[in-house]
């Protein structure tokens, strides 16, 4: 991120961190619908939320790896994991 004025700088950090901070609100409801009665648990549409989770958020979902832990035998998504990569997310402040 390039910017002229301390003042855009910070705008601009500040949006970053709203957008983060509801790409991880989306990953925390697909994790908390595996665990409820009747949540999204089948690997292909956990995989679809996730993918509209990446469209929603386009300019920050690169800076994160997401891991599924699925059940082979029944397709069954058991838990989600996510770590932002910060490599990748200081070479995206410096552009």
């Amino acid at each position: 991120m390039k910017v002229e004025s301390p003042a855009k700088g910070i705008k601009e950090q500040g949006i970053k961190n709203r957008l983060e901070q509801g790409y991880e609100e989306r990953l925390n409801l697909i994790k908390q619908g595996l665990s409820k009665p009747r949540g999204i648990k089948k690997a292909d549409k956990v995989q679809q939320r996730i993918g509209r989770a990446k469209q929603k958020y386009p300019s920050i979902h690169d800076l994160y790896n997401i891991i599924l832990d699925i059940d082979t035998a029944t397709r069954i998504v058991k838990n989600i994991y996510w770590q932002k990569d910060v490599v990748k997310a200081q070479e995206a402040n410096k552009n």
